[in-house]
């Protein structure tokens, strides 16, 4: 049974890793977006304002900052997108080695077979691996 530990474990463990990663840095780019989403609607707002208030006037910057931010806010948007893209990629690729490490598992299944105390930490083994949950489809 002490092999058949660090192999759940692990399993565990990266999973809970990979989300909290993901949930910190989708935060960070959030905010990121939000701070610079008011920033822009404060600098339209007011130059709107004032480009109605005065049919001419000095105010173009107002509405570059405020074109400008909402520039920036794409960039973040699309950021997001290909970093969110690329950890998707390793999470396939790294589900791809846990497959081949079960495939490899399950060439000592004779083994295991034969033995009846492997048998019955093989059993709990693979009910905590059903557990977790590693079968949830993925959007696209």
């Amino acid at each position: 049974m002490g092999w058949l530990l660090p192999l759940v474990s692990s399993v565990i463990s990266s999973d809970v890793q990979d989300t909290v990663k993901t949930a910190k840095r989708s935060a960070v780019f959030y905010a990121l977006i939000a701070v610079l989403a008011l920033t822009a609607y404060t600098f339209a707002m007011v130059a709107g304002f004032f480009k109605l208030a005065e049919t001419r006037g000095n105010l173009d910057a107002a509405l570059i900052l405020a074109v400008g931010s909402v520039v920036v806010i794409g960039i973040l948007c699309a950021a997001l997108s290909i970093v969110s893209t690329i950890q998707r990629r390793r999470a396939a690729r790294r589900h791809a080695e846990f497959q081949g490490q079960l495939a490899v598992a399950m060439s000592a299944l004779p083994l295991v077979l034969r033995s009846k105390p492997l048998l019955i930490a093989a059993a709990l083994g693979a009910v905590v691996l059903l557990g977790t949950g590693r079968n949830k489809p993925h959007a696209d």
